[in-house]
């Protein structure tokens, strides 16, 4: 007889959960207290969807246990989430190891998703609210409220997969969380991850909407601890973009425990000092005439180009000459090490993930709770996070897919 598996969510490890599920014989109901599944796949990627990459390694992930990340791809990895979709009916395309559907179009990932959870005659209950669950002698009975009306069913296996708290406005309430408590697990504290960094300094409101690649060294009370470079983006409270997203997850823990968080820029992209401070230098010399901004231009943003001239105490509309000329070697160290202090993160609505979860010591490798045979998790709700490029929804695919597997072939 087949098992009867609920999956409560409907995200990326849920649908995937329940096709894997339903693949392997089993009854699936998914539950979704939305009023539609697959909500935060269509922000993904900035509406691309980056669904997988493929340069796998355990160093593209975190945790506590980030080997247990690992432990779960290796069992349904990059290449059979691109047969899978492929299966799906889904066209893809591959850049620098990252992955798109062709269409550019992350709704293309939510319907393939769709059609197939309707193929393999997956119940689909939205707008289920309030779920709970309860150990019955033999499976689960799972309680939720439908409409105001309370409803219950019983089922062999439950599969948790409701996110984390990552984009609250698309249903991740973290209300996973309090299930898996209810039921004893153990929380690795939740925090946001690939957010944006909030910084007290005011000078921010000028330079937002700046781009510029620079190299980025985070310092956690006076230790160097990261090292990303790419585009950073800077905002009206602070920084932005894809390498301060790589470390953010550090500083939420830093800043949790009241530590001092310094990120070094380095404006010239990695130029060596001297060969940049000379660069500098001989701008001033050949345009003697020229303001002191007039002179920097064609270095960085002119708006950038403003903001050091002043920090280094040169008067950007007078020339050079009515200033100091050792305030350069000030003006290029500033340009080289842009110390900025870090306050806060952008809070859960605004992170693409979270860090932190269910405590992965209480999963064994088919992703079922030791404390509960026919309990399993997948997804966001897990204690592992990935970087930038596809990771975290590659870790979706593959946790939902072996919970999916072995709910469906789980023997009490």
């Amino acid at each position: 007889m087949a098992n009867a598996v609920c999956v409560i969510g409907g995200g990326a490890s849920g649908m995937m959960a329940a096709i894997a599920a339903a693949r392997a014989g089993a009854e699936v109901t998914i539950l979704e207290h939305n009023d539609r599944i697959g909500k935060k796949i269509l922000m993904t990627g900035n509406g691309k969807c980056n669904f997988t990459n493929l340069h796998m390694q355990q160093s593209c992930y975190y945790g506590t246990h980030p080997e247990y990340a690992m432990q779960i791809i290796d069992q349904f990895n990059q290449t059979d989430t691109l047969h899978f979709f492929e299966d799906c009916g889904l066209l893809y395309k591959e850049k620098n190891g990252y992955c798109y559907p062709c269409s550019n179009q992350a709704s293309s990932v939510l319907d393939v998703l769709r059609f197939t959870l309707k193929k393999h005659n997956i119940k689909v209950i939205t707008q289920a609210q309030n779920c709970s669950i309860q150990k019955a002698p033999e499976g689960y009975r799972v309680f939720w409220q439908l409409a105001g009306f309370l409803e219950e069913n019983h089922f062999d296996c439950v599969i948790l997969a409701c996110g984390g708290k990552a984009a609250f406005k698309t249903g991740s309430d973290g209300s996973g969380y309090l299930l898996a408590e209810s039921l004893g697990h153990r929380m690795i504290p939740v925090v946001p991850a690939l957010v944006q960094l909030k910084s007290r300094e005011t000078y921010f409101k000028s330079l937002k909407g700046i781009r510029l690649d620079a190299i980025l060294t985070l310092e956690i009370d006076g230790r160097r601890e990261a090292k990303e470079s790419g585009e950073l983006q800077l905002t009206d409270y602070g920084i932005s973009g894809i390498p301060v997203f790589q470390f953010s997850r550090m500083v939420s823990y830093a800043l949790g425990r009241k530590q001092k968080v310094i990120v070094h820029i380095d404006c010239t992209n990695g130029l060596d000092k001297t060969e940049f401070e000379h660069f500098i230098r001989r701008k001033f010399i050949e345009n003697p005439a020229l303001s002191a901004e007039e002179t920097m231009q064609g270095s960085l943003h002119k708006n950038l180009n403003h903001f050091f001239l002043k920090q280094a105490g040169i008067d950007p509309s007078s020339p050079l000459a009515n200033n100091n000329a050792g305030k350069l070697s000030v003006l290029c160290s500033l340009i080289k090490d842009w110390q900025v202090p870090i306050c806060q993160t952008k809070d859960f609505d605004s992170c693409q993930v979270c860090a932190g979860g269910v405590d992965t010591e209480q999963l064994d490798e088919h992703c079922q709770s030791v404390l509960h045979k026919g309990l399993f998790f997948a997804g966001e709700l897990v204690d592992i996070d990935g970087i930038c490029g596809g990771y975290n929804l590659q870790w979706a695919w593959s946790s939902g897919h072996v919970a999916g597997t072995s709910a469906a072939c789980f023997h009490s």
